[in-house]
Formats: C-alpha cells, sequence, structure tokens
C-alpha cells in the first residue's frame, strides 16, 4: 500500500461514469486534512458542494468558507478555490459539477 494508495483514497469518484456525457455530473469527495496544492484550483463550471458528513473548508483568493454535515454553496468554479477536510470525522462532500452551453 503505501502514500500513493492512501493518496487515491481521497480521489472524486465519479458516481455517474457509466452514463453518457451530461452537462451536470455528481462526485463523491473525501477531501485531505490538509490542502493539496499551494496554488489554487479552478475549472470552467459551476460547483455546487454538499456536505455529506464531517465538515470542510473551501478557501477562496479573499474568503474562506467553513460548512459542516447538510451544508452547501454554490459557485463559479472559474474562481480559484480549494476545499479540505477539517477535524474528525474525515469529510464527504457530494460535488454535482455542472458545464454550461
Amino acid at each position: 500500500m503505501g502514500a500513493a494508495a492512501g493518496h487515491d483514497a481521497h480521489r472524486p469518484k465519479s458516481i455517474a461514469a457509466g452514463l453518457a456525457p451530461k452537462k451536470t455530473l455528481p462526485f463523491v469527495v473525501p477531501p485531505l486534512h490538509e490542502f493539496v496544492a499551494s496554488t489554487f484550483r479552478e475549472h470552467e463550471c459551476r460547483e455546487f458542494p454538499f456536505v455529506h458528513k464531517g465538515r470542510v473548508e473551501i478557501e477562496f483568493p479573499n474568503e474562506t468558507v467553513q460548512l459542516a454535515t447538510g451544508d452547501s454553496v454554490y459557485f463559479n468554479a472559474l474562481i480559484p478555490h480549494r476545499t479540505r477536510s477539517v477535524g474528525t470525522p474525515q469529510a464527504e462532500i457530494l460535488v454535482i459539477v455542472s458545464h454550461d452551453g
């Protein structure tokens, strides 16, 4: 096993992988406890993360949003951001990604 296997456990898991390409896709994400990258990420889509379990922080350049079980936020993912799990239990979020067009 090792570090690579442990890191794989924190990768987004598509829960609609067998479907034809769609504009809206759901993923289950167990974020790491530390921010993965020193830089923010951005994507050409809209994100709707819903906290299924635990607590998370979503950091934007000018704001940090803290969410607990049952909380959600909707944002344009072109805004640089990064997400991490806070405390115990390990957080799990359902992220709905919507591509316009």
